[in-house]
C-alpha cells in the first residue's frame, strides 16, 4: 500500500518541477504579451502546496543582492523597462532558490539522476512520435507569414520550405536548445559514473536525437563531451580521433552529410579565408551564427565607458528592440524580432554590474566543476544563445548547481573514508 508522506509529496513535486523546467516549448496560457510556461505556472502552484505543508522558507542570502540590483536597474530605467521582464527575472531567481533548497533537503543523487533520465526519455519519445507523423504525413504546418522560409508543426516539427527538409526540436523551442538540454543531462549522468551500460544506452539515444535535431552546435558539443570524458592515453586518443578527423575532413571536402555538416564546412573555410568583411560573409553562410556574433560586435563597437547605462544598463528587455533594429534594418523586415543571448542582451539591459553579479552569485561555483574544453564551449555557446529570462539559462544554472552539490558531498565522503582507512 502506497503511503503519501509530506516528504514523498515534496519529492514528487520537486521532480516534476525539474522535468518541467526542461520543457522550454510547453506553454499553457498567455497574460497580455507574456506566455506562461508549464514550468512557471506549475512551480508557483507547487510552492504554495509546499508552504501549505509547512516546509521552511529558504533564505535567499546572496540572491537578495542580485534581486535588489535588478530592481535598482528597473527604477533607474523605469520608463524604458518592461515590468513583465522584471517579474519573470524575479520568479526565476526565487524558483531557483527554492529548487536548490528543496533538492538539498529532500533529494539523494539517485533521485536527481532519475529526473535527468526521464527528461532524456521524454524528449526521445516525443521525437519518435513527431518523426512518425512526418513519415506517414499526419501533420499540419503553420507558416508565420507568406514566403517565410520555415514552417512549424506539432511536437517540435520544423520544415525548411526552401530545401523541403525536416528538423525536430521535441519539447524544446528550437533544435539548438533541444541539443544543448540533452547534452547537459547526459554530461551530468556521465559525471557520476553511472553503469557503463546506462552510459552507452543513453549515449546512443542522445546521439540519435542530436542527428535528428540537425544542430551543428549539438554535434560540436557532443564530440567535445565524448573526447573530454575519455580516460585514454595520448596514443589512444590519437587513434580514436584519427578516423573521426579523416571522416570529418572527407565530409567537409566533398560537401556531404547534411546541412549541419555543410554549415560547419563553410564556417571553417570562412575562418581561414584571407578576405575581409568577416561578419557580412558570415551572414551569407550562416545567418544563425551571424545573429549570435554581430550584436556582441555592435555592442563592443559602440560602448561608452563614461555612460551610466554601461554600468546599470538601459532597462529590462530594451535589448530586444535595440538589436532587432540592427539585425533587421529594412522596412520589409519590420515584422521580425530578435531576442539576443545573455551576451550581449543582459549586458545591454542590466549593464556590466549586472553581468558581474550574475557571474559572482550564480555561475562562479558552476564554472569550478570541470574546466575542460567541453565545459568552456558549453558556457560560451549558452551565453550567446540564451538570455537570463529563458528556461535554457536556468536549466544550465540549476542542474549544474545541483550536480556541484552532489560532487562536493561525494568528495567529502570519499575523503572521510580515506581518513578512516588510514586510522
Amino acid at each position: 500500500m502506497l503511503i503519501l508522506t509530506k516528504d514523498s509529496i515534496i519529492k514528487v513535486l520537486l521532480s516534476c518541477s525539474l522535468i518541467f523546467l526542461s520543457f522550454t516549448n510547453v506553454f499553457i496560457f498567455s497574460v497580455v504579451e507574456a506566455r506562461i510556461s508549464l514550468y512557471i505556472f506549475s512551480l508557483f502552484v507547487f510552492i504554495l502546496i509546499i508552504l501549505g505543508l509547512r516546509s521552511k522558507i529558504p533564505n535567499l542570502t546572496n540572491q537578495y543582492v542580485l534581486l535588489f540590483y535588478i530592481l535598482l536597474s528597473f527604477l533607474v530605467n523605469f520608463k524604458a523597462s518592461k515590468i513583465t521582464s522584471v517579474i519573470y527575472s524575479g520568479l526565476f531567481i526565487i524558483y531557483y532558490v527554492y529548487l536548490f533548497y528543496l533538492v538539498k533537503k529532500f533529494f539523494v543523487l539517485s533521485d536527481f539522476l532519475r529526473v535527468l533520465k526521464i527528461i532524456i526519455l521524454s524528449y526521445f519519445i516525443v521525437l519518435l512520435i513527431s518523426q512518425f507523423l512526418v513519415i506517414f504525413d499526419l501533420y499540419s504546418l503553420n507558416t508565420p507569414y507568406n514566403d517565410y522560409f520555415q514552417s512549424t508543426g506539432p511536437l517540435g516539427i520544423q520544415r525548411n520550405n526552401i530545401t523541403k527538409t525536416f528538423r525536430y526540436h521535441s519539447l524544446s523551442s528550437e533544435p539548438s536548445y533541444a541539443a544543448i538540454i540533452m547534452i547537459i543531462c547526459y554530461n551530468i549522468i556521465i559525471l557520476f559514473n553511472s553503469s557503463k551500460r546506462e552510459v552507452v544506452l543513453y549515449g546512443i539515444i542522445v546521439l540519435y536525437m542530436i542527428l535528428s535535431f540537425k544542430s551543428a552546435i549539438g554535434i560540436i558539443l557532443l564530440l567535445l563531451l565524448i573526447v573530454g570524458n575519455l580516460r585514454l592515453s595520448s596514443k589512444q586518443i590519437l587513434l580514436f580521433l584519427l578516423p573521426i578527423l579523416v571522416i570529418t575532413l572527407l565530409m567537409l571536402y566533398f560537401n556531404f552529410g547534411g546541412k549541419s555538416i555543410e554549415r560547419i564546412r563553410n564556417l571553417i573555410l570562412l575562418i581561414f579565408s584571407s578576405e575581409g568583411e568577416f561578419l557580412k560573409r558570415l551572414n551569407l553562410i550562416d545567418s544563425s551564427a551571424y545573429a549570435r556574433l554581430n550584436p556582441f560586435y555592435v555592442y563592443i563597437r559602440d560602448v561608452n565607458f563614461l555612460d551610466l547605462h554601461f554600468y546599470l544598463g538601459h532597462g529590462a528587455n530594451t535589448s530586444e528592440e535595440y538589436f532587432t533594429e540592427i539585425l533587421y534594418p529594412n522596412s520589409w523586415e519590420s515584422h521580425l524580432s530578435f531576442r539576443p543571448g545573455f551576451i550581449p542582451g543582459f549586458l545591454y539591459d542590466y549593464g556590466i554590474l549586472g553581468v558581474v553579479f550574475v557571474f559572482n552569485w550564480l555561475l562562479l561555483k558552476i564554472i569550478k566543476i570541470k574546466r575542460n574544453l567541453f565545459f568552456i564551449a558549453l558556457i560560451s555557446i549558452l551565453m550567446l544563445n540564451s538570455n537570463f529570462n529563458t528556461q535554457l539559462f536556468w536549466i544550465f544554472v540549476t542542474f549544474y548547481t545541483i550536480a556541484n552539490m552532489f560532487l562536493i558531498n561525494s568528495n567529502s565522503i570519499s575523503s572521510v573514508s580515506c581518513k578512516m582507512e588510514n586510522v
